[in-house]
């Protein structure tokens, strides 16, 4: 329910798309989109342990 709200409740076509998530956190919105078909998704956030947990 909330990656899906925060990615635009299924109205956004990401298909070949350029996504950039930031405070991307535990990776939940980088593994929902990964399956929404876009071109390549950079993900940032500032804390270096938890994008390598």
């Amino acid at each position: 329910p909330y990656t899906v709200a925060i990615t635009g409740d299924g109205k956004v076509d990401y298909r070949g798309k350029t996504v950039l998530i930031l405070g991307g956190g535990d990776g939940g919105i980088l593994n929902y989109l990964k399956d929404k078909g876009p071109k390549m998704i950079t993900m940032i956030d500032i804390d270096e342990m938890v994008i390598e947990a």
